[in-house]
């Protein structure tokens, strides 16, 4: 290790306000949980944004959080409700567009987008990257200083951890991660005997959509024929969409993707590895190409899906390795 690593702090004894993005963060955006679902959309669609705090009926306390993600899936039960393959699809007839967001969160108590995580901003994130390597993938970050003005809450997402490791890859290195080691070498990253959740290209968004429901994920892959990796839809791909390009969801998968795109020119670019990517350049494709997940295909030049690596898997692996150590002491 050069001087440098040793000297380094690792990643789980930093605190968010070590990590000095407070500063950097917008105001938090809240909504009351009598807001309307159109509004919540609306709202999202305009500040560019995939999730929501949600405020008490009863104070300005942030008790909950929603994505684009969850109200999508509550719009599309509703519109499936009573044909499992519909033909079309009108905005603004679809059902639910006016219900008050709290009902959003009323269909599963135990999803965890409907749970909100709270970190000291003061205390180590040991215990919130433990939380972000389950799948939960925002905190909200309090201040709860005595003395003075406490900074204004502000969310912490595992994109602002990736991003973080990316700039400062001491910071896990301290904790005896190997950023230059293939991904096969990494210790708990790979799982080449999972199934890889995947839709077909010929398939509608919507039934696409649905089969991420069912599998609780948020991004699925799109494979033709022969199981070669072609697209990738995920909820961040409904960011800044509003109710209205719900009536595209009866289309394929793959012109969906083209109609929604905010870059027409890659409008289904995709993001791969293979087991012999470095750790390093994993999170540097993560954090460059602003994506949740990228694809593990199986050689350089193929679209042959073998896996999938997210944020949370690489969280993960931070995580594992400071309990082994705080264990080893």
């Amino acid at each position: 290790m050069s001087p440098s690593t040793n000297m380094a702090t690792p990643l789980t004894n930093l605190t968010p306000t070590n990590l000095n993005l407070a500063a950097s963060k917008p105001l938090l955006i809240a909504a009351s949980p009598t807001t309307t679902v159109r509004q919540v959309l609306t709202l999202m669609a305009e500040h560019n944004i995939t999730s929501l705090p949600l405020r008490s009926h009863n104070s300005d306390a942030i008790v909950s959080i929603v994505n684009v993600y969850d109200v999508a899936t509550y719009i599309i039960n509703a519109a499936c409700f009573t044909e499992i393959n519909p033909q079309s699809l009108d905005s603004e007839k679809l059902a639910r567009l006016d219900d008050p967001i709290e009902n959003v969160l009323g269909l599963e108590t135990e999803r965890e987008s409907y749970r909100i995580f709270k970190t000291d901003a003061h205390e180590p994130l040991y215990e919130t990257l433990a939380a972000f390597s389950r799948g939960i993938h925002r905190s909200l970050v309090i201040d709860y200083t005595i003395t003075g003005t406490p900074a204004p809450p502000w969310l912490l997402s595992q994109t602002d951890i990736i991003r973080y490791i990316n700039k400062h890859p001491e910071s896990i290195a301290a904790l005896g991660i190997d950023l230059d080691a293939p991904l096969a070498d990494v210790p708990g990253l790979l799982h080449p005997d999972r199934e890889v959740v995947s839709a077909r290209e010929d398939e509608s968004a919507l039934n696409v959509y649905r089969k991420m429901a069912q599998a609780e994920k948020l991004g699925i892959a799109v494979v033709d024929r022969d199981d070669n990796l072609v697209a990738n839809l995920s909820a961040s791909d409904l960011r800044s969409i509003d109710f209205k390009a719900f009536d595209n969801l009866i289309l394929p998968v793959l012109e969906f993707l083209k109609v929604i795109a905010t870059n027409p020119s890659r409008p289904l670019a995709l993001i791969t590895a293979t087991p012999k990517t470095t750790l390093r350049d994993l999170v540097r494709a993560l954090t460059e190409n602003d994506v949740h997940r990228v694809w593990v295909v199986e050689a350089e030049g193929s679209r042959r899906l073998v896996d999938v690596v997210t944020q949370s898997d690489v969280v993960g692996v931070v995580v594992a390795r400071a309990k082994a150590a705080r264990e080893s002491v």
